[in-house]
């Protein structure tokens, strides 16, 4: 029983990040976060029902990782160049084109 209590806490334990920074979103499983809802359907489709429900910046999580989502273009500028420094630990996105693979997505 201590282990199942043990492992629970620690798939958990980033699952209260976005919540205390006072950024919405769906709420994560443990070991999984949202990575359900993404399997169930298109990447596109889950975000756009994200953007409807939480707004332009949510959070949700890939597994066990914070995940930040932003749709507001001036911010997206910022981060993309202002920023860009501050925000190392970016995902990749492939768009399955080597022109759209040279872009600033």
């Amino acid at each position: 029983m201590r282990d199942v209590m043990l492992k629970s806490g620690y798939s958990t334990r980033n699952h209260k990040y976005w919540r205390s920074r006072g950024v919405k979103g769906p709420k994560p499983w443990p070991l999984i976060g949202n990575l359900y809802q993404v399997f169930l359907k298109p990447r596109c489709v889950y975000g756009l029902h994200n953007y409807k429900t939480y707004g332009k910046i949510y959070g949700y999580f890939d597994g066990n990782k914070p995940v930040l989502s932003v749709a507001e273009p001036e911010l997206i500028r910022d981060i993309l160049v202002k920023d860009f420094h501050k925000f190392v630990d970016r995902v990749g996105i492939s768009l399955g084109h080597p022109i759209f693979e040279r872009s600033l997505l």
